[in-house]
């Protein structure tokens, strides 16, 4: 651990203290850890999340919010357009590090790339960690270097690297307290929650968080 350094961990959909590779790194490489949450579903375009979607991103945040208070910090919620709030946030809060779960969508991949760049060329030190895949995409090719096309070939060179898989890292238990201006805002503010309550049908069997999804 280096002292005098701050990171941002930025969550996504992986909502989650157990197996996240990303804040392992941070709590393992910084001396201060700040969780944040941006919300920017138009940057998702064109598969910007649904009703259905927002309900469950709501309970999600809010279980991700409880577990990372009872381990003594806090979950810092803001609003989009990411790529200026997350230079704002290196700002406010003296960042010196970004970390963060790789994804895959094409508008995602594309904008974090440019997160990247403005913030490396600000002397922040970014880093994108795979933590949703058994597999990255570009570590499993044909013989002939190209992706599969084929899924039965594709899983059964999967199952030859299961043996090598690192085993799910237990759940954080403890982590830093953050600082005490902490310029978020209210889960409730995204309105995430639909005006009429036809979820009421599901609710009761679809459990949303960590603990749902294990």
């Amino acid at each position: 651990m280096h002292t005098s350094t701050t990171a941002l961990i930025w969550f996504h959909r992986d909502l989650r203290l157990a197996d996240h590779p990303a804040l392992d790194a941070a709590l393992a490489e910084c001396e201060r850890v700040i969780p944040i949450y941006i919300h920017a579903p138009d940057e998702e375009a064109p598969w910007s999340p649904g009703s259905a979607s927002n309900w469950w991103l709501h309970h999600s945040l809010a279980a991700l919010q409880g577990k990372l208070q009872r381990a003594g910090s806090n979950l810092l919620i803001t609003r989009g357009p990411t790529r200026q709030r997350l230079r704002d946030l290196v700002r406010q809060l003296g960042a010196t590090h970004l970390f963060w779960n790789r994804r895959y969508e094409p508008a995602i991949r594309d904008r974090d790339r440019l997160i990247r760049q403005d913030l490396t060329n600000e002397g922040v030190i970014c880093r994108r960690l795979p933590g949703d895949l058994l597999q990255e995409p570009a570590g499993l090719l044909t013989v002939q270097g190209t992706p599969y096309k084929v899924f039965t070939a594709y899983w059964r060179g999967v199952s030859e690297r299961l043996h090598d898989l690192t085993p799910p890292r237990p759940p954080v238990e403890h982590l830093p307290t953050p600082p005490v201006t902490y310029p978020g805002i209210a889960l409730e503010s995204l309105e995430l929650l639909p005006d009429h309550p036809w979820y009421r049908g599901f609710e009761n069997i679809w459990q949303p968080g960590e603990a749902g999804a294990w």
